[in-house]
């Protein structure tokens, strides 16, 4: 992922009462990516929690797939009004998984 500056993916959640996010590291070494403890609005149940977990862990996926589809949308835009391309929330969205600012 070009751009991209945080722990190579795949990612992946792990644990009980708090859930883990990870890493592996040239296939070995595991790096803890993130942690998402329990929250009250889970009634004891860690749904939320997992919910969360599961998003964080899908973060290099979700934003490798936004990328590749505003490439793709690239190729395109000689035939598009540049509406699709120009999207601000994929611009957006991109720009705050690389910690670039929108202005």
């Amino acid at each position: 992922m070009s751009g991209f500056k945080g722990t190579p993916g795949p990612w992946f959640v792990t644990g009980s009462m708090t859930k883990y996010i990870e890493a592996r590291i040239n296939g070995g070494l595991i790096q803890e990516v993130a942690a998402c403890g329990p929250t009250d609005a889970d009634g004891g149940y860690g749904d939320q929690q997992q919910a969360n977990a599961n998003l964080i862990a899908a973060a290099p996926d979700l934003l490798e797939a936004l990328m590749s589809a505003r490439k793709e949308l690239e190729m395109y835009e000689g035939e598009l009004t540049g509406e699709v391309y120009n999207n601000p929330a994929i611009n957006a969205a991109i720009n705050k998984a690389l910690g670039v600012s929108d202005e």
